[in-house]
């Protein structure tokens, strides 16, 4: 689990970066992303609607946003639990803003 003076120092290391905590109740994994920047989020989205690299535009957006463990730290649970890329990205969807939450009128 990760520590309050953990969540400081990365708050420090990435001052005015939107930071996210993630942890995964089912494999105890814990990260840390930044949500996406706009051309972080147009390269996912130009890579999901290329059929060569729809299969890997998540783990793309993931590996762009996270900020702890260090990418070379959390390889090693990558290789063993690959899926958890996707579970990951899934939330860095929902916090570079994509809902289906609205509500609309005609006018």
């Amino acid at each position: 689990m990760i520590t309050e003076e953990q969540i400081t120092k990365l708050k420090e290391a990435h001052p005015g970066a939107e930071l996210h905590h993630i942890h995964n109740e089912d494999t105890g994994v814990d990260v840390v992303v930044k949500a996406p920047s706009e051309s972080e989020w147009k390269r996912f989205r130009s890579m999901q609607s290329d059929p060569e690299q729809r299969a890997h535009a998540i783990g793309v957006l993931f590996r762009a946003c996270l900020v702890h463990p260090a990418a070379q730290e959390f390889a090693p649970i990558i290789a063993a639990k690959p899926g958890l890329v996707e579970t990951f990205g899934g939330d860095l969807v929902d916090i570079a803003g994509v809902s289906r939450a609205n509500t609309r009128k005609k006018l």
